[in-house]
């Protein structure tokens, strides 16, 4: 269920010309984004991105705008060290479970909020990166900018739906997987 089917696809052409635009980005400023923290987003690299992509989306000034550059850092640095895995077709909640991601992590990721939940966006980031996983990213940037929102809810069950979708079939078919 898609909380929001305008909300959803402006985000999803969003991020895959963010990823596009990163796919053609240089070893520099791919390695500059992997490395941002939302206390400091910091280099021209991130600033690129939001100058010529984000600013139109982003609070005017202010609490509002810091916070929203915050969460942004986080998804930047998600696009940038998942380079090339976008996948506007794979699901987050699939890939997830396709990429071996536990239960357990899972939960965590979708029961944080806050600072916390950064932390866990990296963690989920870094084993899909090392499953090489393709994902639609849309869902990892839903779920970043929906942290504390009344849709918040709606996207964590979209992404635990499609996670356990997989599982459940993998453990009914289990020859398919061979």
């Amino acid at each position: 269920m898609n909380p929001n089917p305008t909300e959803a696809r402006s985000l999803g052409s969003l991020i895959a010309q963010i990823a596009a635009e990163l796919g053609d980005a240089g070893t520099g400023a791919l390695a500059e984004l992997r490395r941002l923290t939302p206390d400091d987003p910091g280099g021209p690299a991130f600033w690129r991105v939001v100058v010529t992509r984000l600013d139109p989306e982003l609070p005017a000034g202010g609490d509002p705008r810091d916070a929203a550059l915050r969460r942004w850092a986080v998804i930047l640095r998600a696009l940038a060290a998942l380079d090339g895995l976008h996948n506007p077709g794979r699901r987050l909640g699939a890939a997830l479970a396709e990429a071996g991601v536990s239960e357990l992590r899972l939960n965590k990721l979708l029961r944080t909020s806050g600072e916390p939940l950064f932390d866990q966006v990296r963690a989920v980031t870094h084993q899909l990166a090392t499953a090489a996983a393709p994902v639609d990213l849309t869902g990892l940037a839903r779920l970043v900018l929906s942290d504390g929102q009344p849709h918040e809810q709606a996207v964590r069950q979209t992404i635990a739906n499609d996670y356990y979708a997989v599982i459940f079939h993998t453990e009914r078919n289990p020859k398919e997987n061979d």
